[in-house]
């Protein structure tokens, strides 16, 4: 795991660069996603899954050749998405344009890229890049009014493909192991984005289903039905999301016409916006409206500093516990979305571990949830994003207490390659405590490595 992690993040970051490279108004950024979707499926072999009866040679596209594909990506995308496609337009650019950006995305620095359907993820965070450090200046400001697209611009944080995996595979994988069926396992991501979490679950999923004895194309079929659900209020990162997830149901040919499981939790109301799936109010066929066995997220992380007034308020009402953060209020309206003995899992920032301001919170877990696992980064997890000042959590729990249950620890802040760190555990850094006793720990403290000290 270690040889993949840095042979994908030098390619990362040369994606970056190329990205940021690209003219990236509106018009040209659709043009760059369109594209960057077009090589994962040329590359990837299900060109003909895609338009099966094109006269096409894949090695050698002209510029007509490739607005003939996007518009047939497009055509099938609008079926798939629904009314996220309007976020997603059809670009409309100079035929040298086409080429020029097909030809970017080309380059052999980024072949490794290309097998993956989250590299569009990645790809649209560059796009979006240069609005994150205009943000900033707008949240650094003593008297600020914010909106829900500065929370947009400055909370865009892509999850990476290993806290991805792990979060699924330990939410997921336990209900599947207590005898529940892949159909019964609904998973949810109330901040999905781009949708990493998404696609990956696809890619579980669509094993489970193979096991209990279905195809890879009636798996793709019933999966995206009945088992993916994702919010958010960046509309476009949604749209991205239906692209990726459409990419990846091309693989088998299990694309169906439904739209997939994506809805906005945005909202007119300008406060409403900001909450997006925080807010607790929802028509009845809404995503957000429901319960399931499943929720996992990489949250928005913004302090309470950065917050302007109104936002502050309504936090503080409605999740007095955890209302510092906005990372920490998600993590208990993950909770609130698991059915009963549901998994959560989060990646959250540290602080939740000692934090005063947070021992509600923690008291409120160890009375209502069995916590599975905790394991602590440190800094330095989200590449090329100031991770250096992040001191990442993730943390796995079951919505449901359990009398005697042993909580695990794991401590890799001391580990530079955490990814392989939490491959091959050291006993030395696994910590197991009984829960009750981190209830008898001043202001709840998850002081793991010395849990009876008051």
């Amino acid at each position: 795991m270690a040889g993949t992690r840095k042979s994908r993040n030098s390619p990362l970051a040369y994606l970056r660069q190329t990205i940021v490279s690209l003219p990236s108004d509106n018009n040209n950024a659709s043009l760059i996603l369109y594209l960057a979707a077009l090589t994962i499926i040329v590359r990837n072999n299900r060109l003909k899954h895609l338009i099966s009866s094109a006269n096409i040679a894949s090695d050698s596209l002209s510029a007509a050749d490739l607005m003939q594909l996007t518009k047939e990506i497009y055509s099938q995308l609008s079926s798939f998405a629904g009314q996220l496609i309007h976020h997603l337009p059809r670009p409309e650019c100079p035929e040298a344009i086409w080429k020029t950006t097909w030809q970017s995305l080309q380059n052999k620095n980024l072949d490794i890229l290309w097998s993956d359907e989250t590299t569009l993820g990645y790809t649209y965070q560059f796009l979006c890049s240069p609005k994150r450090s205009q943000s900033l200046g707008n949240l650094s400001q003593s008297d600020k009014t914010i909106d829900a697209q500065t929370l947009i611009d400055f909370t865009q944080l892509y999850t990476p493909d290993w806290v991805a995996d792990y979060l699924l595979q330990s939410t997921i994988m336990p209900l599947w192991n207590e005898k529940i069926s892949v159909d019964k396992i609904t998973v949810l991501d109330p901040a999905s984005g781009a949708g990493n979490f998404l696609v990956k679950a696809f890619n579980i999923l669509s094993r489970l289903y193979i096991q209990e004895g279905a195809t890879e194309k009636e798996a793709g079929k019933i999966l995206l039905k009945q088992n993916l659900f994702g919010a958010d209020i960046d509309e476009r990162a949604l749209a991205v999301s239906a692209l990726a997830l459409m990419i990846r149901s091309l693989k088998t040919n299990a694309l169906d016409i439904q739209p997939v499981n994506l809805q906005s939790a945005a909202d007119s109301d300008a406060l409403k916006g900001m909450l997006g799936s925080l807010n607790r109010q929802w028509p009845l066929d809404h995503i957000l409206s429901r319960k399931y066995r499943v929720v996992v997220t990489n949250p928005p992380y913004i302090g309470r500093k950065l917050l302007d007034r109104s936002l502050k308020q309504a936090l503080k009402v409605a999740f007095p516990n955890s209302h510092n953060d906005l990372a920490n209020a998600f993590l208990e309206r993950c909770i609130e979305f698991a059915e009963p003995s549901g998994m959560v899992g989060v990646i959250t920032q540290s602080s939740v571990l000692s934090l005063p301001s947070y021992s509600k919170l923690r008291e409120s877990l160890l009375e209502k949830t069995a916590i599975d696992t905790c394991v602590e980064l440190g800094p330095g997890v989200f590449p090329l994003k100031g991770g250096e000042k992040i001191n990442s959590l993730l943390l796995v729990l079951k919505n449901s207490p359990q009398k005697n249950k042993i909580a695990r620890f794991i401590d890799l802040t001391e580990i530079k390659d955490k990814p392989e760190g939490l491959a091959h555990l050291n006993t030395q850094n696994i910590y197991e405590i009984p829960q009750d006793t981190l209830a008898n720990n001043n202001n709840y403290v998850f002081n793991y490595r010395c849990p009876r000290l008051v």
